[in-house]
């Protein structure tokens, strides 16, 4: 898919939500909330205890997660067969991700076609993939303070998860099409700029488009390639308080919340720890760096407590913990972070203007352009000096 088709979008007509999880699920709805996203639509589903399905052996308390996915994916079941089954092979290793939940009639996912008012019931647009995850408690990354020490466990999972998946394979990465996400993808971003109203932030991406292909495409054989996540950002990533009960996600509940949660001993520690991952529609056989230039990237955005220039330093710190990443590798971060920043306003900014009711598109818009700006104006070396010096300042990479 080499364009963002917002018409994907499902419609979900008033009183769908009780409807699947009745008739599917075999659960009653007590209470729902919509939760925020691209071309999904995503609901969060507190159900009551008593149910109707065979492979439920308790209900959540925390509740589940609704997922009906845009027509354009859904079209592919095979996609969300690779997604869930690295989904299922990191479960088996404890990271904690969230669980995909059986219907009642055993099947774990299917395309159902929704109904409504105006549009014919035999429409392949009505035709949507539809998923029951549990909920995994906590709150989205951005929304606690990000201190270096919480900084250092994200980058640590996302290196474990990188290390682990060195052993992972599923037929459908290996030849699945690239789409507009992927950083390889980002030149065609030249396709969108006419959306950038503002002629400066233009040129800046016109700049970045440049570099990359100068830069990055001519040495990416060098990078080292595996299973990534693709969007390992500070929407994705859920913590809790370490104090509070972690559910346990059918892996051991003790490494969850300690392992995971190891911090440098000389670094201040957060009061806060990763408890889950989600959302791997993004997964894909790549390139490895692509998924820590995603990372700092995205978190840079939200970071009020420290430089925003810092935070690679303990991200990586982290990661290296696990998994290295070569010189090559390293000296191309700063172009891949602008890279996907530029791709994350620009094709907002072109979301947006499709439909004018959806602001999640524009979330990276305000922080976005200053921090772009300020990354792609700090001269590599300088950059990359500061990351190595706070690297150093663990005393264990």
């Amino acid at each position: 898919m080499d364009f963002v088709d917002t018409s994907a979008t499902p419609v979900v007509r008033d009183g769908l939500v009780n409807d699947i999880m009745s008739q599917l699920y075999g659960m009653e709805v007590v209470n729902f909330t919509e939760m925020e996203s691209y071309i999904d639509r995503n609901y969060l589903v507190n159900v009551k205890k008593t149910h109707r399905n065979p492979y439920i052996k308790e209900v959540k308390p925390h509740g589940y997660v609704l997922k009906i996915f845009n027509g354009e994916e859904s079209k592919d079941e095979d996609y969300f067969d690779a997604c869930y089954f690295v989904v299922d092979y990191l479960r088996e290793y404890n990271i904690p991700v969230p669980e995909r939940i059986q219907r009642i009639d055993g099947k774990f996912q299917n395309r159902e076609r929704l109904y409504n008012d105006t549009d014919d019931s035999d429409s392949e647009k009505n035709c949507h993939m539809i998923i029951l995850l549990t909920f995994v408690p906590g709150v989205i990354l951005s929304s606690v303070p990000l201190v270096p020490s919480l900084l250092y466990n994200v980058g640590k999972l996302l290196g474990r998860m990188s290390k682990l998946l060195q052993n992972f394979s599923h037929p459908f990465f290996q030849n699945r099409p690239q789409v507009i996400w992927n950083l390889e993808k980002l030149p065609i971003l030249t396709k969108y700029l006419e959306f950038i109203e503002i002629e400066n932030d233009r040129m800046l991406v016109e700049e970045v488009i440049e570099t990359f292909k100068k830069e990055i495409l001519p040495n990416i054989s060098k990078y080292q390639k595996g299973h990534t996540h693709g969007d390992y950002s500070h929407m994705n990533i859920i913590v809790r308080k370490k104090h509070e009960e972690v559910e346990s996600l059918h892996c051991n509940e003790k490494l969850c919340s300690v392992n995971i949660n190891d911090t440098a001993g000389k670094i201040p520690s957060s009061p806060y720890g990763v408890s889950g991952i989600i959302d791997f529609g993004h997964t894909r056989y790549s390139y490895i760096v692509h998924d820590v230039a995603i990372s700092i990237a995205y978190i840079s955005l939200e970071s009020k407590i420290i430089d925003s220039l810092d935070v690679g330093g303990h991200i990586l710190a982290g990661y290296f913990s696990e998994i290295k990443l070569n010189s090559e590798e390293l000296d191309a971060l700063p172009v891949l972070i602008c890279g996907r920043l530029a791709k994350s306003l620009t094709i907002g900014r072109y979301v947006y203007q499709q439909d004018t009711t959806n602001l999640y598109p524009l979330r990276t818009s305000a922080q976005g352009w200053p921090l772009i700006r300020k990354i792609w104006k700090t001269p590599k070396e300088v950059l990359l000096k500061r990351w190595n010096e706070i690297i150093s300042s663990y005393g264990e990479n």
